[in-house]
């Protein structure tokens, strides 16, 4: 993806001025339901839950600590490298650092000292996107600027209030709620286009909400109407401005995201094909390779989804959870001493994911060697968060019975 800083910038930025009036919405979410010393005992206590860390790092947020939110950010990334929240929270870090930057990237006059912090962050926010399209974005909330840091005309912030409630629903969790809201002004923008027969129909960063909306209700039929325009509308190429207000604006992520939506509507041929084209514009995409063992998996094809997990850890090799990925489906082909070796190198680089030590104890137990499973079941014990509490009932009754 060859996003600029600007185009960065402009996503974030957009984002969040549809909540409308940012300083209420901070004072509205930014009140925390739970203690931070709360946060912060169970963060401790649970150091094997990414969730909790996450947690953390958005009241820090909210408190406006963002040194502190990083660390329990990239804690949360250290237990799961999947965990797409975090990165996005990665992502906004500039913005909680340097409030100016709304305006700034705006205006396109960032100081240069801050463009590299905002590349990263473009990596960050588009890696989330990658492993989740429907991320949560709560975080954005969390560092929603003073009104007057948007840089917003008069009229603008007229538009964006009266959208408010929309954006309002979507950062609650309230799904259809916020369906509806979007798709009122989606049957709003249809009769303008009508009215004037030029342009597209309905603004990007609406269709964006719209669909992605509509995909958190289990409308996917909508979710890929609005998708398969957007990816229309990034495969022309165009230069309409409005492709920097979206999370991403490269073709084959809008390709990627479009797949996912099959895949998740259990349409698997479509998305298969779909995949496939990503992995024609880009050979490294490992998501996609990750997707494809997904849907292989779920038509029992192990020898295919063995080969696109090790195609997806082939152009990552850095990520641990790519590793655990490969190990746990040559375990669940039945390829237990295979399954080995990609699961302990996974363990070593990410000692605090239980799942990891859960899983290679099981591999090891079904193999014979009890004595390497009750050393790594040991180990997953003293992380293993609250969350994973029916897990580690069944390690201690397994090793009971063993002893």
């Amino acid at each position: 993806m060859t996003c600029s800083v600007r185009h960065a910038g402009a996503a974030l930025a957009l984002a969040l001025s549809l909540a409308g009036d940012p300083a209420p919405a901070v004072a509205q979410r930014g009140t925390l339901l739970v203690p931070i010393d709360q946060l912060e005992l169970r963060a401790t206590r649970d150091s094997g839950d990414a969730a909790a860390q996450y947690d953390l790092g958005l009241a820090y947020l909210v408190k406006r600590r963002p040194d502190d939110a990083e660390r329990a950010f990239r804690s949360a990334l250290a237990v799961d490298s999947r965990f797409a929240p975090a990165y996005l929270g990665l992502a906004a870090l500039p913005y909680a650092r340097r409030p100016a930057l709304w305006r700034e990237v705006g205006r396109d006059k960032v100081p240069a000292e801050w463009e590299p912090a905002l590349e990263e962050a473009d990596g960050w926010r588009r890696r989330a996107v990658m492993i989740d399209p429907l991320v949560d974005l709560k975080v954005l909330v969390a560092v929603a600027p003073p009104r007057e840091a948007m840089g917003l005309s008069k009229r603008e912030l007229a538009i964006y209030t009266e959208l408010v409630k929309g954006f309002e629903y979507f950062w609650d969790g309230r799904y259809q709620q916020a369906f509806d809201w979007f798709h009122q002004w989606y049957v709003y923008a249809e009769k303008e286009r009508r009215k004037d027969d030029e342009g597209d129909a309905v603004p990007s960063w609406l269709l964006w909400y719209h669909g992605l909306s509509a995909a958190h209700i289990l409308d996917y039929a909508t979710a890929l109407r609005d998708f398969g325009e957007l990816l229309a509308r990034a495969t022309r190429e165009d230069e309409d401005p409005d492709k920097l207000h979206l999370l991403i604006s490269d073709a084959n992520d809008f390709r990627y995201v479009l797949a996912v939506l099959n895949q998740r509507a259990e349409r698997l041929h479509p998305a298969t094909l779909l995949l496939e084209e990503v992995l024609t514009h880009d050979l490294g995409h490992y998501a996609a390779h990750s997707r494809l063992a997904d849907i292989h998996e779920a038509q029992k094809r192990w020898g295919a989804a063995v080969r696109e997990r090790e195609r997806a850890l082939a152009s990552n090799p850095d990520d641990p959870g790519l590793l655990f990925d490969l190990g746990y489906t040559l375990g669940r082909a039945g390829r237990m001493g295979e399954a080995v070796e990609p699961l302990r190198r996974a363990y070593a680089q990410n000692p605090r994911n239980p799942r990891i030590s859960f899983i290679l104890g099981e591999v090891l137990q079904s193999l014979g060697r009890r004595d390497e499973a009750r050393e790594v079941w040991s180990a997953f014990l003293a992380i293993a968060p609250a969350s994973f509490s029916t897990q580690a009932a069944a390690v201690r009754a397994k090793l009971a019975d063993a002893s």
